[in-house]
């Protein structure tokens, strides 16, 4: 469904990448226009409501996104010093691979190229002028990858979230169409980046849909003239600046003098940047009486697992088994995975395996278990390599009773992993 006002003619994307950009790029800052106040009306189809082709072809995008997700978290998760590596690089190459990473991904099939219109965080400028914007996506999606690896993880953006609703967030297996159109194209850029920054690359996995299902996709747009008005006034009237007051919605460019937005700190603590209020009042306000739900409720918690009613709520710095990092420490992504499927399982550490075939290890004995928490607690707040190297020998103790489970799995792989997640040499 073409709802941005895009522009007719783009310069032709496969002779100049860079033209067909900043065609893109400019037809995208139609969402920068300033906030006015929400004027709802019937604008995205979801599986409630939508015609009966619809539901077939969110499935199948659906079932696209949650395995190439999984990968990605695999990925990333067994690749060292990607972060540093990263963020390391010059400006002007980690924007060539962005802009190579999204024409590449609007060239998979003739409708991708339109899901672009819900991203307008999907920019070289956003991506590539700076190292820590993909990482921070990256590390989103490691830490909300589902417990069951069943459920996909949906892509915030206080804009376009005004857009689709908050309830586009609640629960993702019934997300609105044009929502899994934004979260396939993000999945996507996020895959090819990462491919493109290796010298990788790949066949396109993604299974041609039926022509029925095609015709679906593309019918999307037949709509009368009326409702598409509506539609497109109700954009107008929702979008705002991405820095907004998380209670009133007021925009710092709005707030007096050189009065900034102050961060939630608990959200901060745990990586989760978007919380912001103009006033200790507002925040006050916003913790007790905050829509949907409260912020006491959310607070720390990944802006998606906060919508969902605190999936994840394991992952927050009130959890007596994850202390907070030291400012000095930054957690790597294998270890925001470890944190994820440790918290998920209950286990005390999770032996991650090159399938999906996990290992959850609980450590027997209360005097023994105590041990391995008191080093891994430590090990988490400031990567402490003493404490990283008695968790690789108490371990290694396991690996007899690990190797009768998972042949594959050697004391080596152990030993990688452990490096891997807290950056240190074994």
């Amino acid at each position: 469904m073409s709802f941005l006002p895009l522009t007719a003619s783009r310069p032709d994307k496969h002779r100049n990448r860079s033209a067909w950009n900043a065609s893109w790029e400019k037809d995208l800052e139609t969402w920068l226009h300033p906030p006015q106040p929400s004027v709802r009306g019937p604008l995205l189809y979801t599986k409630d409501n939508a015609p009966g082709w619809v539901p077939m072809v969110m499935e199948i995008v659906r079932s696209e996104i949650l395995v190439l997700q999984n990968d990605i978290c695999e990925r990333a998760v067994m690749k060292a010093n990607l972060t540093e590596d990263w963020v390391a690089l010059e400006p002007a190459r980690r924007k060539d691979i962005v802009l190579e990473a999204l024409y590449n991904t609007s060239c998979i099939g003739p409708d991708m190229e339109q899901y672009r219109q819900w991203c307008p965080d999907m920019t070289v400028e956003a991506l590539g002028n700076k190292g820590e914007p993909y990482i921070k996506l990256l590390e989103f999606l490691v830490r909300s990858n589902s417990d069951s690896r069943q459920e996909i993880t949906l892509f915030p953006h206080p804009l376009v979230d005004k857009v689709f609703g908050l309830e586009a967030l609640q629960v993702p297996m019934h997300a609105p169409k044009s929502r899994l159109e934004r979260c396939y194209f993000v999945t996507l850029v996020i895959w090819r980046i990462y491919l493109a920054f290796y010298g990788l690359t790949e066949v396109s996995r993604f299974k041609k849909l039926p022509e029925e299902c095609r015709k679906a996709i593309r019918s999307s747009i037949a709509v009368n003239k009326e409702e598409r008005h509506r539609a497109r006034k109700n954009y107008i009237q929702s979008s705002g600046d991405t820095r907004y007051c998380w209670g009133c919605g007021i925009m710092q460019s709005l707030l007096p003098g050189d009065k900034k937005l102050l961060a939630c700190a608990e959200c901060k603590k745990m990586g989760v940047s978007e919380v912001k209020y103009c006033s200790r009042e507002c925040q006050k306000d916003d913790w007790k009486n905050g829509k949907p739900k409260p912020h006491k409720l959310t607070c720390g918690k990944p802006p998606q697992a906060a919508a969902e009613g605190g999936r994840q709520g394991k992952l927050t710095c009130n959890d007596k088994t994850i202390p907070s990092a030291d400012p000095s420490f930054k957690r790597s992504l294998a270890l925001l995975h470890q944190i994820q499927r440790s918290t998920a399982t209950g286990a005390d550490y999770v032996l991650i395996t090159k399938g999906n075939d996990d290992i959850g290890l609980t450590i027997p004995g209360k005097a023994q278990k105590d041990r391995f928490l008191e080093m891994k607690q430590q090990a988490m707040k400031n990567g402490d390599v003493t404490a990283v190297k008695g968790i690789l020998e108490m371990l290694r103790s396991y690996m007899p009773f690990i190797a009768s489970v998972s042949s594959g799995f050697t004391l080596l792989d152990l030993k990688e992993q452990l490096e891997r997640e807290y950056g240190v040499k074994l």
